[in-house]
């Protein structure tokens, strides 16, 4: 198993261990995000490097099981508002390229060669990715994603996050009359990126009189991963419950209560 570490005020470093909890062990300093390949014989991880002029710089390199033979494969330069690491890392099933979404805004993944680091790009949300109007305006995207050991089907988290008007009458730049909602589902298609279909779905903000930022809607909310057969999909589960503002508002929003998992074709639901 492989895990990060990093202790406050520290880099972080991605460790290994035995299922059974022993034989813990450093692998790699100033990195995180690992990922194995399917044939576990390699590990992806991101390395942050750090923040010149307003720019942060991250790469995603590939290194042998034991640590060496350590190579990038792809090096990321954005402004400050994305944040310093891509969201997630995964194989596709024949090992022979390491895919990542790069910013929650994007409708997709990005897949590149470990070999010759050319790079395809799969869109995984149908546009319009971004939409407005007189009842509202709305973001969907890519938080979190996991590629099938089996045959490469992609499973993901989309988010879907906005403020639409709670009265139609009123204008949107009206703040009290505004709501905020936030959604996550969980779709999959296959290793092409066609045949979507959505699994699950559920509400995890809702409360009127605020209006929703996109940078507010927090991190991945479901996590979704394949079993190692590619028959079933796990997940974080949530339980969404209703509260009242100080204004007397209701605010519904999802809390985490364990885990839950499906199978591919989202029948057989447990949790």
């Amino acid at each position: 198993i492989a895990y990060v570490v990093q202790p406050e005020g520290t880099q972080p470093e991605i460790w290994l261990m035995n299922e059974d909890g022993s034989g813990q062990k450093l692998l790699l300093r100033n990195a995180e995000k690992p990922a194995w390949s399917p044939d576990g014989k390699k590990l992806a991880y991101v390395r942050p490097v750090g923040v010149e002029r307003g720019t942060s710089t991250s790469e995603i390199r590939v290194a042998d099981y034991d640590g060496t033979s350590d190579i990038r494969i792809k090096k990321l330069e954005r402004g400050m508002v994305g944040g310093i690491a891509p969201l997630g890392l995964g194989w596709s099933h024949d090992d022979r390229q390491l895919c990542y979404n790069d910013r929650p805004r994007q409708d997709g993944i990005n897949c590149a060669d470990i070999v010759t680091a050319r790079e395809t790009i799969i869109t995984l949300v149908p546009p319009p990715v971004v939409s407005r109007d007189e009842q509202g305006s709305s973001h969907r995207f890519v938080t979190s994603f996991d590629i099938s050991p089996a045959d490469g089907s992609i499973v993901y988290e989309q988010r879907e996050t906005g403020n639409y008007v709670m009265d139609k009458e009123s204008p949107i730049r009206d703040h009290t009359n505004n709501c905020a909602r936030v959604k996550d589902s969980i779709w999959i298609v296959d290793a092409s990126g066609r045949n979507r279909r959505q699994l699950f779905s559920q509400l995890r903000f809702e409360e009127c009189g605020v209006i929703m930022s996109f940078e507010a809607a927090g991190g991945p909310a479901f996590h979704p991963a394949w079993s190692p057969d590619g028959k079933r999909i796990a997940f974080y589960s949530w339980e969404t419950a209703e509260t009242k503002t100080e204004s007397g508002q209701v605010r519904r929003q999802a809390n985490l209560v364990g885990l839950a998992s499906l199978d591919a074709d989202g029948g057989n639901l447990r949790r």
